[in-house]
């Protein structure tokens, strides 16, 4: 029986660009988004308008061992130069950006936290933007979460906040 040599690399990249039409390349809205908007129309929370959220994670360490991303550059401010770019694009390394907006809703009955994670991987033949949209409210009435689902219980909305845009 003769032994078939396997392009593991083609594999990838085809299924790269077959994520990329089903489910990269859109926004996508956490599972229980519109469940959390039609709760709160429910209860007929308004939420005014948001605060700019300042999210300072440095209690946290994300991921623990610092393995999934190395940076391949020194961290300050740089000029744009869009031939350095082209030089890394051609070395067929792969660059990934991240980042995120959150809105905070302060309302009577509680918090809510609207984030935008933004990604963009840009390999030597594709262009991959993803955007995932995800809105949590947290509050400390009990029994208001324990009715609704998609709400959240939590003494320290702000706490909490940050644990699930982690785990996001």
């Amino acid at each position: 029986m003769e032994e078939k040599s396997v392009d593991y690399k083609n594999d990838i990249k085809v299924g790269i660009k077959r994520q990329t039409k089903d489910v990269l390349n859109k926004l996508v809205l956490h599972s229980k988004f519109h469940k959390t908007v039609s709760d709160l129309n429910k209860l007929n929370i308004k939420l005014p308008n948001p605060m700019n959220e300042q999210m300072d994670f440095q209690a946290y360490m994300f991921p623990p061992n610092g393995e999934l991303v190395t940076r391949i550059e020194e961290i300050k401010p740089y000029d744009l130069d869009a031939k350095k770019g082209a030089f890394f694009a051609s070395n067929n390394i792969s660059i990934c950006a991240y980042d995120e907006s959150v809105v905070n809703y302060s309302a009577l009955e509680g918090e809510g936290y609207l984030t935008a994670h933004s990604m963009v991987i840009v390999a030597q033949e594709e262009y991959i933007p993803m955007n995932l949209l995800t809105l949590y409210f947290y509050t400390r009435a009990k029994k208001m979460a324990k009715e609704h689902e998609s709400l959240r219980y939590s003494d320290f909305p702000e706490v909490q906040s940050k644990r699930d845009y982690l785990f996001d």
